[in-house]
């Protein structure tokens, strides 16, 4: 509704309109019940909004490629860099900790994690893992810990203000995304930035990153805890390949920081401008 808010009063009056596609507008994920692509009417305003734009952004290539499948264009990718002066590298920490930074909730699958993360835990006595997120479901994902004997291997933090998360980031051994759909994750160039490499679900920078040269993620395909464990498993085993993803991932957030994505919104914008005033 926003995008098309901005397009209509665009229209009327006679200058252009960017629309950002920005989460789960075109996604269609029936089994939690998420996503605008599960009811014609919400995939209608959608396309709307993203055709009657001048330019569409999104901030990814995988979401690139989700929206044109859906039928809307895209006219420019415009990923959402970390803020250098907060998040930096750090020494990796002992024994290995791994962290989650999400909102606990039903897309971003802490489900999926937490059981993956029981198979890991189960031949790896010394490893934790960290969530810092607030919950939406009702301490759902405590309860399930504790069902599965995680309790006193995982710490949940809650919501942590941002200005703090780069002390919950740093030295982590990794980081892991389990989303059944991120268009544009902002946690994976976090902690690219603090020198934390991330394996995680093929969404969003995951993606993207893992289809670098050389690769700065570790993307699974199959959503099942197995797999997700089995690359955890063999990232931990691995340190030379950790470095280098995480070489990879602190040389690729450094270029796209926050800094390029104000800065590439500022060509956006007056490229816009310049051909408005043409016409």
């Amino acid at each position: 509704l926003p995008g098309l808010a901005a397009v209509a009063a665009a229209k009327r009056w006679r200058v252009p309109s960017v629309v950002s596609v920005c989460g789960g507008e075109f996604a269609a994920h029936p089994q939690i019940a998420y996503g605008g692509g599960l009811t014609s009417g919400t995939r209608w305003l959608a396309l709307a909004a993203t055709r009657g734009a001048t330019a569409v952004t999104v901030a990814t290539d995988w979401m690139r490629e989700h929206v044109l499948a859906a039928g809307a264009p895209v006219t420019d990718v415009v990923p959402l860099g970390a803020d250098l002066t907060r998040f930096r590298p750090a020494p990796v920490e002992q024994p290995p900790r791994l962290v989650h930074i999400a909102g606990l909730n039903r897309v971003k699958d802490q489900d999926l994690l937490l059981a993956a993360f029981a198979l890991v835990a189960a031949h790896q006595p010394d490893v934790r893992l960290t969530l810092a997120g607030g919950d939406t479901l009702d301490g759902h994902h405590l309860r399930l810990a504790d069902r599965l004997g995680l309790a006193s291997r995982v710490d949940f933090l809650g919501h942590v203000p941002h200005e703090q998360l780069a002390a919950v980031v740093g030295g982590a051994t990794f980081h892991v995304l389990a989303s059944h759909h991120d268009a544009g994750p902002v946690a994976v160039l976090e902690a690219a930035a603090c020198g934390v490499p991330t394996v995680g679900t093929d969404v969003g920078h995951v993606h993207d990153f893992a289809s670098l040269t050389p690769a700065a993620a570790v993307a699974v395909a199959d959503r099942s805890p197995a797999t997700l464990a089995a690359a955890m498993t063999d990232l931990l085993a691995d340190e030379p390949r950790r470095a280098a993803l995480a070489a990879a991932a602190l040389r690729w957030s450094g270029a796209h920081d926050a800094q390029h994505t104000a800065s590439a919104f500022e060509m956006l914008y007056r490229r816009l401008s310049a051909s408005s005033a043409r016409a």
